[in-house]
Formats: structure tokens, C-alpha cells, sequence
């Protein structure tokens, strides 16, 4: 785990994906339905710049990201999430099975299994997914992921970090708490193509409201000529319960709308 400052990145992420969760408002009560899934729609952004720090940081192997059983599953494949992670320090949290491997000081994540989608389905019905309406409400993420970590004979607790404080974010995802991240809407940074003096960011925007899991930041700080900051670019590195989008980058700076955000402990 260490911060490192860069003089540019580029990534490139997978195709535009859909599906069926147009809405996210529960109709009996108008609490949020997080579903995840919608049309994305592609945006642009150039910034003109004359110098350009990055700092990014990330914990070590990240964490696993895992994709839907249901198009409406967000909220339980970002539990999984957790709980595969967790499961390296709480080794029974998925029973006789190991979620990573270690290779030196390396950790690297397995992909999905038939093990994590029997978590996956267990958390859908703790959950209460789908009750109702498509998705899984704030207070039903939390339900589903204590009753899942007691019965498994650990405790679970979480530190809130408000809608996000971004310098609590950092210090939860630097002392190893990956952050459930709950979105009205969000945008996911796909490309940037930098020249030195210019950069054009590409994000695929979503309306429909979602959770994501995260585990890392990169904060992009864009200067003109006399050494004044122009323009900063700050972004969540989190597992985004997508196949396409893998490990990926959450725009915020106005291009996604964060409901609220929690650490997440497991012991």
C-alpha cells in the first residue's frame, strides 16, 4: 500500500452495458431502491492545462469485484464484495473457501465462483431485494450484511462518513475499511487521453441509483502557467459490480450524486 504522485494515467474500461431498472424510488414509502443498472450515456470533458499532478492510492489488491446475479443486485454483489474481502481476515465468513491468494506480499482476488454466488444469493434474500420493487433499500443492505456476518459467528459495524467526506473516505480506505458508497446517480471515468497540456476525459453516466464498494482514490490537479490550480478531478476507485467496468474509477465533482457512505468492519 503507498500514495504515488504520477504525471498521467490512462485506462481504458469495457463496452456500455443496460438492463431493465429504469426507476429507483420504492413507491409504498419513496425510500431509495438501489438497482444499478440503466442505459449509460457517454460524456466528454477537456481540460486545458500547462502542468498536472495525480495522486492516487489503493489498498493492497483492491478488492474483488464480483457481477450481478440479477439485474437488480447491486447492493447485494457490493456485499459480497465486502464480505470477500473480509474473508481474508474472518476466514469463515465464506465457509471452506479462500477468496484470494497471496502471492509474496500480493493479494489477488479470485473471480466468481459457485462459493460467492451462494453468498450472493443469500444476501439477496436478507436483503430483502426486490420487495416491493427492484432493488434493496439503504437500512436492507445493512439488515441483510449483519444477519449474514453474526450467523456466520462475527460482528458488524459501520462508521458513517456522511454523503462523502472525502478526507474520512481516505482515512477508512487507508486503514483497510473499503467504503459502501450508496448513488442517486454516478458516472464512471472510462478514458483519459492526456497530451501534456490537455486532457479529455471520457465517463459513461447513469441515472439509476446504485452501490458501489471502495478501496482507493486518485485525485487529478490540473495548474496554468504561473502555478495557480485551474481545475481538480477527484475520483473513488471502487469495485463497480459490473463484468465490463472491473476495478473502475467514480467521477465525483458534481458528476455523480452520493446518497451517503459508510465504512464497513468486520471482526
Amino acid at each position: 500500500m503507498k500514495k504515488k504522485i504520477l504525471v498521467c494515467l490512462v485506462a481504458v474500461f469495457g463496452a456500455v452495458a443496460s438492463s431493465f431498472c429504469t426507476g429507483f424510488k420504492f413507491v409504498s414509502s419513496d425510500e431509495t431502491k438501489y438497482c444499478g443498472g440503466s442505459d449509460f450515456t457517454e460524456q466528454s470533458e477537456t481540460i486545458n492545462y500547462s502542468r498536472k499532478e495525480t495522486t492516487t492510492y489503493s489498498t493492497n489488491g483492491d478488492v474483488p469485484n464480483y457481477d450481478r446475479i440479477k439485474d437488480s443486485s447491486c447492493a447485494n454483489v457490493a456485499g459480497t464484495v465486502l464480505i470477500g474481502y473480509y474473508d481474508r481476515f474472518c476466514e469463515e465468513l465464506v465457509p471452506n473457501y479462500k477468496t484470494y491468494v497471496q502471492i509474496g506480499a500480493s493479494i489477488m482476488y479470485r473471480t466468481a465462483s459457485l462459493e460467492i454466488k451462494a453468498v450472493m444469493e443469500e444476501l439477496y434474500t436478507l436483503m430483502d431485494t426486490d420487495v416491493g420493487a427492484a432493488g434493496t433499500t439503504y437500512d436492507g443492505f445493512h439488515k441483510g450484511m449483519k444477519s449474514y456476518v453474526n450467523n456466520h459467528g462475527y460482528s458488524y459495524s459501520t462508521e458513517d462518513l456522511g454523503n462523502l467526506d472525502f478526507n474520512k473516505y481516505k482515512s477508512a480506505v487507508e486503514n483497510n475499511k473499503p467504503v459502501a458508497v450508496f448513488l442517486e446517480n454516478y458516472s464512471y471515468a472510462v478514458s483519459w487521453k492526456d497530451s501534456g497540456t490537455s486532457e479529455v476525459i471520457k465517463s459513461h453516466y447513469s441515472t439509476v441509483a446504485h452501490v458501489v464498494v471502495g478501496c482507493g482514490y486518485k485525485v487529478d490537479t490540473y495548474y496554468n502557467a504561473n502555478g495557480q490550480v485551474i481545475a481538480t478531478r477527484t475520483y473513488l476507485k471502487v469495485a463497480s459490480g459490473w463484468f465490463e467496468y472491473g476495478i473502475t474509477y467514480l467521477c465525483l465533482d458534481g458528476k455523480s450524486s452520493l446518497d451517503r457512505a459508510n465504512a464497513i468492519i468486520i471482526q
